[in-house]
């Protein structure tokens, strides 16, 4: 037997009327998604369980056991004048300190990997690149120490925990904090 509002849809159809138009659009959408419930469940349950958990309907172990380890390049501040960071600091939480860390410029770390495949690359000027990232990003009139690091993290393991996998320092500078 069919719903009692199937037969409104169909007798609707020919209604000249707008109103009746739209009402129309809705008992069809409502009546395709019974249909694709109706016979998407049956499907899923017949298909079969693996581990309590029917695919791809009910299946939410799919993420819990998918790892996703993040490589990051960061700059990491272990000196400023003649204070100590021990460990070194994300540069982007000394934003008392470096104005493009208030910012979050991200064109810095953008900068960095630009810098880095340069030197990977030997390229004569490398050494330009960097001194001219360090104007704009570094120069608060004091020395700064710093190091680009390679981090390995998984991304909701960090935000609840600050976790990381491992650290990997590629390059160490200073940079004199002149202008």
């Amino acid at each position: 037997m069919l719903p009692s509002h199937f037969l409104t849809v169909v007798l609707m159809r020919n209604d000249p009327r707008p109103g009746k138009r739209r009402l129309r659009g809705y008992a069809i959408a409502k009546i395709s998604l019974l249909l694709l419930f109706g016979l998407y469940v049956p499907i899923a349950i017949i298909g079969g369980a693996r581990g309590g958990e029917f695919f791809p309907v009910f299946n939410w172990s799919l993420f819990s056991s998918v790892r996703n380890p993040t490589v990051r390049l960061e700059i990491e501040v272990s000196r400023i004048g003649d204070e100590l960071f021990n460990p070194p600091v994300n540069f982007f939480e000394l934003p008392d300190h470096f104005p493009a860390a208030k910012e979050r410029d991200v064109r810095l770390i953008k900068g960095s990997r630009g810098y880095l495949a340069l030197k990977r690359d030997k390229h004569e000027h490398a050494e330009i690149f960097l001194d001219r990232l360090e104007q704009r990003y570094f120069a608060i009139g004091k020395p700064v120490t710093y190091r680009l690091v390679a981090v390995a993290y998984d991304p909701v393991e960090r935000y609840h925990s600050g976790e990381v996998i491992g650290k990997e320092t590629i390059s160490e500078h200073k940079f004199s904090g002149r202008p």
